[in-house]
């Protein structure tokens, strides 16, 4: 969660500061720190799902 923190803040700083492309490059890096987040999730609920029916 903090490297999606660190992204949301440097984001508009990049577009800010004219580094278009770096603020597009950080925000396809958001995008996959949230997805890789949500599949974390979900492989953990899963294993305690299968621990529990064991």
């Amino acid at each position: 969660t903090l490297w999606i923190a660190g992204n949301i803040v440097s984001i508009p700083l990049y577009f800010v500061k004219g580094y278009g492309f770096t603020g597009i490059q950080y925000s396809i890096f958001l995008v996959l720190a949230v997805m890789g987040y949500f599949s974390w999730r979900k492989a953990i609920e899963n294993q305690k799902v299968k621990t529990k029916d064991a």
